[in-house]
Order: C-alpha cells, then sequence, then structure tokens
C-alpha cells in the first residue's frame, strides 16, 4: 500500500505572499478535513496532517468517511456541527483492539511476545 499527500503547502515567505486568506476561507478535501482546517486554515499545524490519514485510514477500513455526510447537507456544516460515527458503528467486523504496531499480526500466545525493534 502506498499513501500519498497531495495536500496544501503553505510557504508564504517564498511566494512573496504576506500569508493573509480572507475571511472564511479554506482549502482541501472536505470528507478528509479536520475542524481546524475550516476554523483557523492560516494557523493549521502538522496534527491536522495526522487527522487527515486517520481519516483516510478510517475510509479505507469501513468504506465510509469519519462523518455522516448526506447529499441534502453542506458538508463544512456537517464538520463543525457533527460528531464523528465510531468505527465500530461503519463495522462491527473490525477487532475491538487496534493492533499495537504497524506490521504487527495477531499472534497465538505459544509463539511469545513480539522482539522489541529498538
Amino acid at each position: 500500500m502506498r499513501l500519498s499527500d497531495f495536500g496544501l503547502a503553505k510557504s508564504f515567505q517564498q511566494a512573496g505572499l504576506s500569508g493573509m486568506s480572507m475571511t472564511g476561507g479554506y482549502a482541501g478535501t472536505p470528507v478528509f478535513m479536520p475542524r481546524e482546517q475550516i476554523t483557523n486554515f492560516k494557523y493549521v499545524k502538522p496534527v491536522s496532517d495526522v487527522w487527515s490519514m486517520g481519516a483516510t485510514i478510517y475510509n479505507m477500513l469501513t468504506g465510509a468517511f469519519p462523518y455522516q455526510f448526506t447529499k441534502d447537507r453542506d458538508p463544512i456544516d456537517v464538520i463543525l456541527n457533527d460528531d464523528i460515527v465510531p468505527v465500530r458503528r461503519r463495522d462491527r467486523t473490525l477487532p475491538k483492539k487496534p493492533l499495537r504496531r504497524p506490521g504487527q499480526s495477531p499472534r497465538k500466545e505459544s509463539q511469545g511476545p513480539l522482539p522489541d525493534g529498538g
């Protein structure tokens, strides 16, 4: 699997811009967008990328988005006012406890613990 980030890069000084954005401005794909990207776009931090990556994985696991988007409602309104749908409500077949490390697969007790990676 490959995951790429084709998101927005901000380098206002290199572009010769002030960094000011118009009031109410936002950019990105709403279904993968964290709230702060809408409410405070100018000051979005790397943690927003982590949220978007989590939303991508959520979509890969369930085939749905973290929020319940509908055609009759603005996605921005949904993000700002609704709660995230728990992943197990989307797909009850997913394990209750996530695996501890990337690449870790369930092991039988007789195999013993996994060796430390560090």
